[in-house]
């Protein structure tokens, strides 16, 4: 039997060899006799033996050519019956990419919230307006596909996701930022104050009204913050904000911490934000250090970044 090397497109040298001496064993006497006997009668022994051996190499080339064809035929049935598991490996492969776009999406609604948050948190817009998203792919993005996405992934998965087909990774990395925009859009569209709320509550209720208003917000971490809850940025103007749910005049403390804040940070501009009032004195004090006093609703003003100017 011919053997057929799949990865060359050949058959093995014995096997070439073999298919031209039966072409020209079968080739040679078959062409000689019919020619002979034709050429005999017409024009002589002598034209007889040239055209015989004219017609003898004629019709072993023609036999061979008719091997040849077979052969091929033959090639194309192993080629074809060889790929069939590749093409349904493919197949499997370019399903589990669709598998993986809709796992990916399931894992980021989980998180949506989260994730809008984060957002919030590392993208901001230039002088000119335009955003800034560097550190939230580096750390919000990489960071949720490596530790909460891969995880939930088979090997089939994983290959998608680790970029071995580019467009592969950049489409994961789309759907979780389109889960934080719109995400972020949900969040501004009910934004509902609660007298119920936390202190840490009471912060991300600012926070989404600034946002609302095009600021650009960020959280300080927990210890270490020198008094400020959030900096927030827009058009160029960066201030330091602490927030404040009491259920009494919020006094001299708030303003001494966050005017300490706006040294450590180094910004010219405090807001001290409440849902009650301030004292007369920490008012007086507020003035001599360029710390604005607000209540909240006032964040929803027009006026604000006038009265920040």
């Amino acid at each position: 039997m011919a053997q057929f090397n799949v990865s060359t497109g050949k058959f093995d040298l014995r096997t070439e060899l073999r298919h031209w001496l039966i072409a020209t064993a079968i080739g040679m006497p078959m062409a000689a006799i019919l020619t002979y006997v034709i050429t005999m009668s017409i024009w002589g022994t002598w034209s007889s033996f040239a055209s015989l051996l004219i017609f003898t190499f004629s019709g072993s080339i023609l036999i061979g050519i008719i091997k040849g064809t077979k052969d091929r035929r033959k090639k194309n049935q192993i080629i074809k019956e060889h790929w069939k598991p590749e093409k349904r490996d493919q197949q499997k492969y370019n399903n589990g990419y669709e598998t993986a776009l809709t796992k990916c999406k399931h894992i980021a609604m989980k998180h949506k919230l989260a994730l809008a948050n984060q957002r919030s948190q590392l993208v901001f817009l230039d002088p000119y307006g335009k955003e800034i998203t560097d550190k939230w792919y580096k750390l919000g993005i990489q960071y949720f596909l490596n530790q909460h996405v891969e995880p939930e992934f088979d090997t089939i998965e994983k290959k998608w996701l680790l970029g071995m087909h580019r467009r592969g990774r950049s489409n994961f990395e789309k759907i979780i930022d389109d889960t934080a925009i719109a995400a972020q859009g949900d969040l501004r569209q009910d934004i509902v104050y609660d007298e119920t709320m936390t202190g840490h509550e009471y912060e991300s209720f600012c926070q989404r009204i600034l946002e609302k208003n095009n600021w650009q917000v960020q959280n300080t971490p927990g210890s270490g913050d020198q008094g400020v809850d959030l900096i927030a940025e827009k058009n160029g103007m960066k201030v330091v904000i602490q927030c404040k749910k009491y259920n009494k005049p919020v006094g001299n403390k708030a303003i001494q911490e966050i005017y300490s804040g706006m040294n450590y940070y180094k910004v010219f501009k405090g807001i001290v934000i409440t849902n009650s009032s301030f004292t007369p004195s920490a008012i007086a004090l507020a003035q001599q250090h360029s710390v604005l006093l607000l209540h909240h609703d006032v964040l929803n003003s027009p006026e604000l970044d006038s009265m920040l100017a």
